[in-house]
């Protein structure tokens, strides 16, 4: 088998044996586990194709899961999506903290397991998987000791960039057929799918938690997050509005570009979890240097929808639909196979993730615990589709109308 089986099989069989060995310790885990994919869109999608997947009258793992009366069995069905999500949290530095980063139980737990793969299944691992499994028990190792802040050394966040000379050179590998690899090797600018972009330095960030970076307390991003090099390239920044407060349960952070304003939960500073700030402090700098923006799986929802619209809606087909309720079905059933989705739902929440200025927000994030060799060495995918939230709000309501919705249900249906 290839080594990307052989990975999954040591998750899988080292979590097995955990749960024969303590089955209150694997309960508290899993039970962890299952909690964040409700909070976390990517880890949710990831859950729910796991489930599809065993579920499957197709599936030959379906058997494994039958009780003696036939049944599914859910509690080794959750076994089964908890070993897939850890898997998954094992193999990305970002997923893995956000998940552990405020359960110092949970933090041993996962150390145990990382260790547990690299010395205890007698199972060969690829080089590539050791080393992700090293960097993931440094990076536990470094929260343990109170360090989250300080796993790698050199870390980053993207700006526009403003060097014409760099912009012309990696302008020229694009025309000579390039890829964007290549062309981020030489001259370390991407696009985020229209403008070119570079990172800056963030090691020099500090957190000031009351506020009171300048001497006195205060309400703008400068008074909490003292960041000299990102201030330099973009002086705006610094005076975006900063509350804390309660978001709801599934947000440590959220950025309103309406309100120029970046909110977060108290815990998230409390926590020093410089990932989950940077992550929203880039959307901020988005919407000030004009990138790509972020989105949420409702604009994505919208955008589908509209489109299959477009598609479909002079077909015979969909003109023989008698009520608005099944025309919405069907587009949205027509909007999940134009994406390769199983259903609107997951259809909608890839679009979400593959929003450009979610995927530059998620790779600062992620690139936080990166070493300066991995930053230089690994380039940052941070282009993807964009969506205009006023063009998508107004092409929704449109297609909703069109197909028999007055505009007190559209409001209903949209939460607003």
């Amino acid at each position: 088998m290839g080594a990307g089986y052989a990975f999954g099989a040591a998750v899988h069989e080292l979590g097995h044996s955990m749960k024969a060995a303590d089955a209150k310790a694997y309960a508290k885990f899993e039970s962890a586990v299952l909690r964040l994919a409700q909070s976390d869109a990517a880890l949710e999608q990831i859950a729910r194709q796991t489930a599809a997947d065993y579920l499957s009258p197709d599936s030959p793992a379906r058997a494994g899961l039958l009780d003696a009366q036939g049944n599914i069995d859910a509690a080794a069905l959750n076994e089964e999506i908890s070993l897939r999500l850890a898997q998954e949290l094992v193999a990305d530095p970002e997923k893995l903290v956000r998940a552990v980063e405020r359960d110092r139980g949970l933090m041993e737990t996962f150390l145990d397991f990382v260790r547990g793969l690299k010395n205890r299944i007698a199972i060969r691992l690829s080089g590539s998987e050791r080393a992700m499994l090293d960097e993931a028990e440094r990076t536990l190792v470094n929260l343990l000791r109170g360090e989250a802040g300080s796993v790698a050394g050199e870390k980053y966040s993207f700006v526009r960039a403003t060097d014409a000379e760099q912009i012309a050179r990696a302008q020229e590998l694009e025309a000579q057929g390039e890829n964007a690899k290549t062309i981020w090797s030489e001259t370390h600018l991407t696009r985020d799918g229209g403008a070119w972009v570079r990172e800056i330095n963030d090691r020099g960030a500090k957190l000031y938690p009351n506020g009171n970076a300048r001497g006195e307390k205060g309400s703008r991003l400068a008074d909490y997050l003292e960041h000299p090099e990102l201030y330099e390239a973009e002086p705006g920044i610094a005076d975006i509005n900063v509350e804390l407060g309660t978001l709801s349960e599934s947000e440590k952070g959220k950025y309103s570009p309406q309100e120029r304003t970046l909110r977060f939960t108290e815990d998230t500073f409390k926590n020093k979890s410089m990932s989950d700030i940077m992550h929203e402090v880039q959307h901020a700098i988005q919407n000030e240097e004009e990138l790509a923006a972020g989105g949420s799986r409702k604009l994505a929802y919208a955008a589908l929808v509209s489109d299959a619209y477009e598609a479909v809606k002079d077909t015979p087909e969909f003109q023989s639909l008698q009520t608005k309720e099944e025309r919405l079905h069907y587009l949205e059933e027509a909007a999940a196979k134009q994406a390769g989705a199983p259903d609107i739902e997951t259809a909608a929440t890839n679009g979400y993730v593959n929003l450009g200025g979610e995927k530059m927000a998620r790779q600062t994030a992620k690139r936080w615990y990166y070493t300066k060799d991995q930053r230089e060495k690994t380039w940052p995918d941070v282009a993807g589709n964009v969506l205009d939230k006023s063009v998508e709000s107004q092409r929704i309501v449109e297609t909703l109308e069109r197909i028999g919705y007055t505009k007190n249900e559209i409001r209903g249906l949209l939460g607003g």
